[in-house]
């Protein structure tokens, strides 16, 4: 996650993917990753070869919830609780820099369990 290289890579490579779904008749993809910078987005979409408008939706979490996937194995990097703080860290200082057409998913704590009887 932490090498710029690979995640301009990433999206250049989402780009072309999205186009294909697009060119093959596909209504409507989700294309995943950390895209929460101006220069990131650009990255994107200005590799986009078809007439397609992304819309871009965040999902907010807190630090405590996000750092519940150290447990999933099937993740590398990301599942490293300092590489965790530094993207949550690094989602928060752009909250507002983005635009208006951002839609942003909060993500509630949930409902208290209740034991058994």
């Amino acid at each position: 996650m932490d090498n710029p290289s690979s995640w301009r890579q990433a999206r250049r490579a989402a780009a072309a993917l999205a186009d294909e779904f697009v060119l093959a008749g596909v209504d409507m993809m989700i294309v995943e990753g950390t895209s929460w910078t101006s220069p990131g987005r650009d990255e994107f979409v200005n590799h986009l070869a078809t007439d397609i408008r992304p819309h871009f939706v965040t999902l907010r979490v807190s630090l405590p919830e996000a750092l519940r996937v150290a447990v999933d194995i099937t993740r590398r990097s990301s599942r490293d609780p300092a590489v965790l703080t530094a993207c949550h860290v690094a989602l928060a200082a752009t909250v507002g820099a983005l635009g208006a057409a951002e839609l942003w998913l909060t993500r509630q704590p949930p409902l208290p369990t209740r034991s058994r009887r």
